[in-house]
């Protein structure tokens, strides 16, 4: 499933943009372009983003680079927190499924397309309905929607894990995306499919585990890094 040694031509058909973003082998453009088209899209979704009345950072006034407690209104305010990994996991996601159904475009349309899937994404997301969503059916009771930081942040995450899937065979991206799925319940007992099953299909007992004092969350253990870059910002 790699890209790195293949990189198909694009069948654009009647989509101008995608057509746009084709090139030769070899040719740096369709990176270039496909760079200049993503940045395009994350500013247009920064732009919605802030007319829906998002901040661009947390309500402290203070950013953080980490933030590992996913219980507070810190979460998903700062740069980044244990919920990064889960859009890591969305890049690998959309890059196998772009694979399959698109697989005659070239890396860099794909690329865009899975950026412009992730942009509107966290648009969607910080919409009041499915802000409503996660206060009610999962367990983020503290959740107001994600700051414009974080949302940009999100994007990035999912770009990385895109180039991690294109750049390494297909058993290393499930491997990983087992591995962030296997962590996340562990330290913060939360994850990507817990999450949407939550979101879409709540179940009881799967809230209360994720809620009850039983086992001691072991999120403390990002702590360190969150005084780093607490110690980094402050000086």
């Amino acid at each position: 499933m790699s890209d790195s040694e293949n990189d198909p031509k694009l069948a654009a058909g009647n989509l101008p943009i995608l057509a746009w973003l084709d090139g030769p082998g070899g040719d740096s453009r369709p990176w270039r372009r496909a760079a200049l088209v993503s940045l395009v899209l994350v500013v247009t979704a920064v732009g919605i983003l802030r007319m829906m009345g998002r901040m661009w950072w947390c309500q402290c006034e203070t950013l953080h680079f980490w933030i590992g407690d996913n219980w507070s209104f810190h979460n998903s305010q700062h740069l980044l927190d244990p919920y990064t990994f889960s859009h890591f996991q969305h890049g690998l996601l959309l890059y196998g499924l772009l694979f399959m159904v698109a697989k005659k475009w070239n890396l860099a349309a794909r690329m865009v397309v899975a950026i412009a899937l992730e942009s509107s994404w966290e648009v969607l997301e910080n919409t009041s309905w499915i802000i409503e969503k996660y206060r009610e059916s999962t367990m983020s009771l503290d959740y107001y929607g994600d700051s414009i930081v974080n949302s940009v942040s999100d994007v990035a995450s999912c770009a990385l894990g895109f180039g991690f899937a294109a750049a390494l065979p297909a058993v290393a991206s499930v491997l990983g995306f087992v591995i962030v799925e296997v962590a996340m319940l562990v330290f913060v007992r939360d994850s990507l499919l817990l999450n949407m099953i939550m979101l879409f299909c709540p179940i009881d007992r799967i809230k209360d585990w994720q809620m009850s004092d039983v086992i001691d969350s072991v999120s403390w253990l990002f702590e360190p890094v969150y005084a780093v870059s607490r110690f980094w910002i402050q000086h």
